[in-house]
């Protein structure tokens, strides 16, 4: 962890684990801005942990729940039922760390292996340097453009981000980049006035055109 300044505490994630981010937490004073990771920030269990002051921590992480006006017909259509199976399976939603699995295999077995029709490594490295997937074709923000050999991000791809999304009763809500965004975000209250209704969290929702 590390303070930006007195008010403002950044939670780093190859440090911070689920226990120590609650821990830290719950020992700020007065904080105007808690930004975690996924590590800790987007679980169900941190809401558990920490009731209505849960509410308005940023997490930052890859991740899904992008605003839907901005995809294609065709990733709304593949996100939908990704989502029904995955509810169908594990009798739960899809956390984050699934959609960018989900969507990782869906271009590689769809737009890569499909093209190939071998496992020769050359050929598949040949056709994962040609595709050119735009950001408006997933759910999480991210297309795919991998950096050719002599890149200096050789075999990166280029189009991967994070987004910031902001938890309200246990849901995490997309909030920048602001194309992206299903809300504006919203500046934290303080400790024990946190508490945040559902229709005030349509409200907020109902500001994005």
């Amino acid at each position: 962890m590390f303070a930006v300044n007195q008010n403002f505490y950044v939670f780093n994630r190859p440090v911070i684990r689920r226990k120590e981010g609650l821990l830290f937490t719950r020992k700020l004073d007065k904080p105007k801005a808690i930004i975690g990771s996924g590590v800790w920030a987007g679980l169900v269990e941190t809401g558990k942990s920490l009731g209505d002051d849960a509410n308005y921590i940023l997490d930052i992480e890859s991740g899904f729940g992008v605003n839907s006006k901005y995809m294609t017909d065709k990733a709304k259509q593949i996100t939908a039922e990704f989502e029904k199976r995955y509810k169908e399976k594990f009798r739960v939603d899809a956390p984050s760390n699934a959609y960018v699995a989900f969507w990782s295999a869906w271009i590689a077995l769809h737009e890569i292996l499909t093209k190939t029709n071998e496992l020769d490594p050359q050929k598949i490295r040949q056709i994962a340097s040609e595709i050119d997937i735009s950001d408006k074709e997933t759910n999480t923000g991210m297309g795919a453009k991998y950096a050719p050999i002599g890149h200096p991000d050789a075999g990166h791809n280029l189009r991967s981000i994070s987004i910031v999304r902001q938890r309200f009763n246990d849901k995490l809500y997309v909030v920048y980049p602001t194309k992206f965004a299903v809300m504006k975000g919203q500046p934290d209250p303080g400790w024990g006035s946190k508490k945040a209704s559902e229709d005030q969290v349509k409200n907020w929702m109902s500001e994005i055109k």
